[in-house]
């Protein structure tokens, strides 16, 4: 999961988490709206290649900064900064969410008290012989 953390222009603190992608940024974006000065309609894409990672890809002649320094494509990589006009903000990886392996611990135990109970049983019924 990735997360987009708007540091500056009208919709600064807020955080962004794309459902999908591709995904679009810009004034008239339906995933990313952002009506900042320097903005244009559709201003960057963000996709994931399966090689290289998630990449971020500049409308022709928007200008788009990763770090300070214009690209026209980039991969992206944790705490990237991206200014889009006068809007920036922080490429990050979402926290990952553990599932629960509590399910599976109780039929292990469950199994190795199964199986010292039967050699227990086992061992009693061998020393009666």
């Amino acid at each position: 999961m990735i997360q987009l953390h708007i540091l500056s222009g009208k919709k600064a603190g807020t955080l962004f988490i794309p459902h999908h992608l591709p995904m679009t940024a810009g004034r008239s974006s339906p995933d990313l709206c952002l009506v900042d000065d320097g903005v244009w309609d559709h201003h960057f894409q963000l996709t994931s290649d399966p090689d290289q990672g998630i990449l971020i890809r500049a409308e022709k002649n928007a200008l788009l900064q990763i770090n300070g320094q214009p690209v026209q494509q980039a991969v992206l990589h944790n705490g990237d900064l991206i200014a889009a006009g006068a809007t920036s903000m922080r490429f990050d990886l979402g926290p990952v969410h553990q599932a629960s392996l509590a399910l599976r611990e109780a039929f292990t135990w469950s199994g190795l008290v199964l199986l010292f109970l039967f050699l227990l049983a086992l061992i009693f019924r061998l020393a009666k012989h």
